[in-house]
């Protein structure tokens, strides 16, 4: 008996000391945001005889390595780093924020993830917790709330991104290594980047100046690089789920978002979904605006037009603060599909798909014809966006390469026009489809081990399959009868390949030196052999050439506070569809026809950056740049059969079409200043200047916006962040000076230039609870009417936004 009683206490014994010894060989902690409380996943900790973790997903990490009586060393990327004794860790250890960023990791410049203090390239980096913050109404806002990317909108559902003098076609919008622009990408004002879901990002690179040896026509201006949300995978037990939501109330246009992501994943496979709703009424603009008499009209909305009985009937609206007709609705989905393969190879399959209500083309509907509005109805129909790709990627080390990434995409693209003049019962109705096809294979190879020598290279083909169809229908028969499309009837295409290689030399600490290459071949055709609305004088138009371009540049850093950069660069865009083959595009007065004799556009780009912190607290840098574009296309006066003006939709315009120009300039400054006035008080400026101009005709290029920027105060204690900000833009200069394109926008202002305009902005968040957040806040608080550089619609007035955030 008592030999039982014995051999029961010692298994009890012998399972305490078990149960204790797993406790401590499974001491986990959890390392947090300190303003938000989010768990930071890829926290080095380390003690001083170079044992260590990293965290998982969920922020945490095994501690059992380490000794009690161990100091622990945390370190992250943009985070102040952390020592304690392994015994006050306590579960729980919150990581704040550096005031800069010294130490920032981008991927635009070499599609891999490099040091940002290697690349000679102006980036502005993004992050996920901005945006958040920030509560952008879609991803052209996100851009433009950095005070370096300026917005013009021709209706509220737009938003095209301007910088260095370039925008539309001629800057690239790239999203997880994919290039969305397409055969139909038009010069002018672009709205595509408004497919994408702002609440779907990681993070977003913009990549300033050309950068077309890594990828490829269009990036003549620079990239934007979109990162979206990655699916985690589980590292603690077999299933992980978790999430984030929030909902959003803007009161200038009534706006309505929802959005909820899901990660569910096991350690091999992970899925996430993000599924995001937004609904926008008509917007209200703000009620101050210059004293002067003539300014006391602008922008107000005084009467519309409504179909009644069959019929128009102009209708006084009665408050002209709303922009009556200017509403629409959006909705986005991600889904991805992550498989780890291996520890060195994974594979992703991801689905976007963006589709919208009708949205207003708000400029068009405000135009008059002998002091009446000209027409009933005018709006893009559907925005339709589904993008499929499959991604895999291989870290070996062998004699080829170190990582490889294989890219392969489909995009559908659906785009409409509808429009109907008053008085007119019949509603045109133009409608594209774009099917494009691409592949690209990114190689990554370290010459040596201490990554002295470093190569990127790889090869890219892309296809565009462009059908055009348009057809009249009679609003009180449904009689339906043929219409001239926006592109050929017949058919387009358009494909491109290429290789590139880029090389990064680590000369010594203080010095990296960048040189690549590209070589892009490009056929574009379009097909003009139907007559049956236009008697064209050729029967197709084809493009088949090659562009090589070139980059060369040096980042110097003398000592942990100075860096200077210098940087050579060439970019293309080759003619693409909407240059070569748009068959007929209305304008204020004139009519684009086209132009089978075009040739590519070329820039040579020269750009010296300067950054310099002073004691840790206050950076100021600055970036100047020189540009000279050769045969640029632009719009010019033209003929068709020996006609200068033609009848086109019932109105007699001048005929116009794209042409290259000898050569033109664009010349810029951008600057920031960022200080630390104390541990919770950041101050932040920027400031942007741009100016462009045709050699031969001394006419000021488009896409050259008056000076901007903006000025900001941020307040951070802990969990409570507030921000005072003013957004700004000088006055532009006179429309008689602007260029033929900017020169059409005079309906829209009441004088001979665009008025500077500023706005008083307060935003502010806090994180209630681990799992929830509120943001509260006001934008253009003293209600100025403000219409920007190009655009066709005021800015919002006073508008109050209120959102609730979770994470689970």
């Amino acid at each position: 008996m008592k030999t039982n009683y014995l051999k029961i206490i010692v298994v009890l014994f012998l399972g305490a000391f078990y149960f204790t010894q797993n406790q401590v060989q499974a001491q986990f902690i959890e390392v947090l945001d300190a303003s938000n409380l989010q768990p930071l996943e890829g926290v080095s900790i380390y003690n001083k005889a170079e044992q260590s973790v990293i965290t998982n997903s969920r922020g945490k990490a095994n501690l059992g390595i380490f000794s009690e009586n161990d100091t622990l060393y945390f370190r992250y990327y943009g985070y102040d780093n952390k020592k304690i004794a392994k015994y006050e860790a306590a579960g729980m250890v919150l990581l704040s924020e550096k005031i800069f960023e010294t130490e920032q990791v981008v991927v635009s410049a070499n599609k891999w993830e490099q040091d940002k203090k290697e690349i000679p390239n102006e980036i502005v980096k993004i992050s996920q917790k901005e945006i958040a913050f920030n509560n952008p109404q879609n991803s052209a806002d996100l851009l433009g709330q950095t005070g370096q990317v300026y917005i013009q909108k021709s209706q509220m559902g737009g938003g095209s991104p301007m910088f260095r003098g370039f925008n539309a076609n001629s800057v690239l919008i790239v999203v997880d290594g994919v290039r969305m622009n397409n055969a139909i990408y038009r010069s002018g004002n672009l709205q595509n980047v408004i497919n994408l879901d702002a609440s779907a990002m990681e993070e977003v690179e913009v990549i300033f100046g050309p950068g077309s040896v890594m990828y490829g026509s269009d990036a003549l201006g620079g990239v934007m690089d979109f990162h979206t949300k990655k699916a985690h995978f589980a590292t603690e037990g077999n299933l992980l789920i978790g999430g984030s939501g929030f909902v959003r109330y803007g009161s200038a246009n009534q706006e309505k978002t929802a959005n909820l992501t899901l990660n569910i994943a096991g350690k091999r496979l992970a899925s996430l979904t993000t599924f995001t709703y937004s609904d926008f009424d008509d917007l209200r603009v703000g009620s101050v605006r210059p004293s002067d008499e003539v300014y006391q009209d602008w922008g107000k909305r005084n009467e519309y037009v409504e179909r009644i009985g069959g019929k128009d009937s102009v209708i006084s609206n009665s408050n002209p603060l709303i922009q009556k007709q200017s509403g629409y609705s959006q909705w986005n989905l991600m889904q991805k599909l992550t498989y780890q393969i291996s520890d060195n190879l994974q594979a992703e399959y991801a689905l976007h798909y963006t589709s919208s209500s009708d949205i207003p083309r708000y400029d068009r509907l405000i135009q008059k014809r002998d002091g009446k509005l000209r027409f009933a109805e005018w709006y893009y129909g559907r925005q339709l966006w589904v993008m499929n790709y499959g991604k895999l990627t291989w870290y070996a080390k062998n004699k080829a390469f170190d990582a490889m990434r294989v890219i392969v995409a489909n995009q559908q693209v659906e785009e409409s026009r509808h429009n109907r003049r008053f008085g007119n019962d019949w509603l045109g109705s133009r409608v594209e489809n774009v099917s494009m096809t691409s592949f690209n294979i990114d190689f990554d190879k370290d010459l040596q081990d201490d990554s002295k020598h470093q190569i990127f290279y790889g090869v890219d083909f892309n296809y565009n399959d462009v059908n055009s169809s348009a057809t009249q229908k009679n609003s009180v028969s449904n009689e339906v009868r043929p219409l001239d499309t926006r592109y050929p009837d017949e058919g387009s295409t358009m494909t491109m390949a290429a290789a590139y290689f880029n090389y990064k030399w680590n000369i010594s600490k203080k010095m990296t030196a960048t040189a690549g290459a590209r070589y892009t071949q490009i056929w574009t055709e379009a097909n003009f052999d139907s007559k049956e609305f236009f008697d064209f004088p050729f029967d197709e138009a084809k493009v088949n050439t090659g562009a090589f371009n070139g980059s060369l540049g040096l980042a110097f850093r003398p000592t942990d506070s100075w860096q200077l950069n210098a940087n050579l660069s060439s970019g293309f865009r080759a003619p693409n569809v909407d240059d070569l083959g748009k068959v007929f595009d209305s304008q204020p007065g004139s009519v684009v026809v086209p132009n089978p004799n075009l040739a590519p556009a070329y820039t040579y780009n020269a750009e010296i950056g300067i950054s310099k912190t002073f004691i840790n607290r206050v950076r100021v840098s600055a970036t100047g740049y020189y540009t000279i574009l050769n045969d640029a296309m632009v719009l010019r006066n033209s003929t068709f059969n020996g006609q200068d003006s033609i009848v086109y939709d019932g109105l007699l315009s001048g005929v116009v079409s794209y042409q290259n120009t000898d050569i033109g300039y664009i010349y810029g400054v951008s600057s920031q200043i960022e200080a630390a006035i104390t541990d919770k008080f950041k101050f932040k400026s920027t400031f942007n200047y741009v100016y462009g101009f045709d050699d031969v005709s001394e006419i000021r290029l488009p896409d050259t916006p008056p000076a901007f920027g903006l000025v900001s105060l941020k307040y951070q204690n802990k969990r409570f962040r507030v921000e005072g900000l003013v957004n700004y833009q000088f006055r532009s200069v006179d429309f008689d000076k602007m260029s033929p394109e900017d020169q059409g926008d005079a309906i829209f202002y009441p004088e001979n230039f665009i008025p500077s305009w500023w706005t008083l902005n307060l935003r502010s968040s806090y994180q209630i609870n681990k799992i929830v957040s509120a943001n509260l806040s006001a934008e253009n608080i003293l209600d100025h009417y403000y219409q920007s550089y190009g655009s066709g619609i005021g800015g919002a007035g006073r508008n109050f936004i209120l959102a609730l955030r979770a994470n689970f």
